[in-house]
């Protein structure tokens, strides 16, 4: 019995801790607004985000003192253009609000939250990319049946070696070619779009003085019954 009751109690140890590790902080959006999520889970540059869209008929000045009053006296703020930031963090996460006016309709912004990395977090990529590519950004997008994965890469390679690159690494992979088209100047960029099932890949390479940038967005999508 003791014995039972031991294991009991250290399993809904784990659980607690377990659940605390991957529960989100609940920020709320401004009083009187509409507010929708970007996407189920997002991650750029391997930092875990959420990110919430807003519309309110407040203005930007009363947004920000809404958070300012929440947060009390641990917040940070600073303007980027016409948007007003207002932060607040712990050695979990780190909350951005950034708002602006929306002419006579009040204001708009969407609220950043960022999971803190254990370390500095690196980038990896599961999508293919040339020998010496360099990973300058990434953004992955999930929802309920669509994961995206944009991916900005820099490499030395020539336009032409880029594309002759995809074009055998993804039909080894059982995707068809079903677009292709070479910008004004074939040697500038070329756009390619590739296919396999219901799923979708595009890629974009472009000649950037002494090397070529290479956009890829790939979508895949699930079924409910996988």
């Amino acid at each position: 019995m003791k014995l039972s009751r031991l294991l009991a109690a250290c399993a809904c140890f784990l659980y607690s801790q377990l659940a605390c590790a991957f529960i989100w902080p609940n920020v709320p959006a401004p009083p009187q607004s509409t507010h929708s999520n970007m996407a189920d889970e997002i991650i750029i540059n391997n930092v875990e985000m959420r990110i919430t869209n807003f519309e309110s008929r407040l203005s930007t000045r009363q947004v920000v003192a809404f958070y300012r009053n929440k947060w009390r006296d641990k917040f940070a703020e600073s303007q980027s253009g016409p948007w007003q930031q207002i932060s607040h963090g712990n050695k979990n996460y780190f909350i951005t609000v950034q708002v602006k006016d929306a002419g006579f309709s009040g204001s708009m912004g969407r609220i950043n939250i960022s999971k803190v990395p254990d370390g500095l977090p690196k980038k990896k990529t599961t999508v293919p990319m040339m020998q010496g590519s360099r990973i300058a950004n990434q953004v992955i997008t999930k929802d309920k049946l669509t994961t995206s994965t944009m991916v900005l890469l820099i490499n030395l390679n020539t336009v032409d070696d880029n594309v002759e690159f995809y074009e055998k690494n993804y039909s080894q992979k059982g995707w068809k070619i079903i677009f292709q088209k070479d910008h004004q100047d074939k040697n500038s960029g070329v756009s390619l779009v590739f296919s396999k099932g219901t799923d979708e890949t595009s890629v974009t390479i472009k000649k950037v003085k002494n090397h070529s940038t290479v956009i890829l967005n790939e979508v895949k999508k699930r079924s409910w019954f996988n």
